[in-house]
């Protein structure tokens, strides 16, 4: 079975960094308006998206000790950024709310979307590393019947 943590990756990636983006455009005073909403919308939806995406690295992980324990000290970095990042978008959208509806637009949850956002490119970059550095849950056996020019 395929390693489901880096398909799934992708999903809240995408969410957290457009709705930060977004975020940031409507601290601007562009369309804030219609902005904020979205950008909150974005943000929960890659909350959302990172429990399955954790989930799944917390399998891959298991599988991979048996195999490549030597990365361990790598994948504990990398997991401990990318669930620092997590609590940092969670606290993001919830400063946003107040008494359960969307408030207005403040600069701490901008302010802590951004930091969520540097803390996601530190952790993301970490899990590409030990895919492409270290080749952690590569499987190199399939190559091994295809012809090279």
């Amino acid at each position: 079975m395929h390693p489901l943590h880096p398909a799934l990756a992708h999903f809240p990636i995408g969410a957290l960094g457009i709705g930060t983006g977004l975020d940031v455009t409507a601290g601007l005073d562009i369309h804030s308006e219609t902005l904020w909403p979205i950008s909150t919308l974005l943000l929960v939806i890659g909350i959302a998206t990172a429990v399955l995406t954790i989930a799944a690295g917390i399998w891959d992980f298991g599988k991979l000790l048996k195999t490549q324990s030597t990365l361990f000290d790598n994948i504990v970095r990398h997991a401990a950024i990318m669930i620092c990042s997590w609590c940092i978008y969670i606290f993001a959208v919830i400063l946003r709310f107040e008494d359960g509806e969307l408030g207005f637009l403040t600069g701490l949850p901008v302010g802590l979307s951004v930091a969520g956002l540097a803390t996601l490119m530190i952790g993301g970059w970490y899990g590409g590393d030990l895919v492409y550095g270290h080749s952690a849950n590569v499987n190199r056996g399939i190559c091994e019947n295809i012809d090279t020019p």
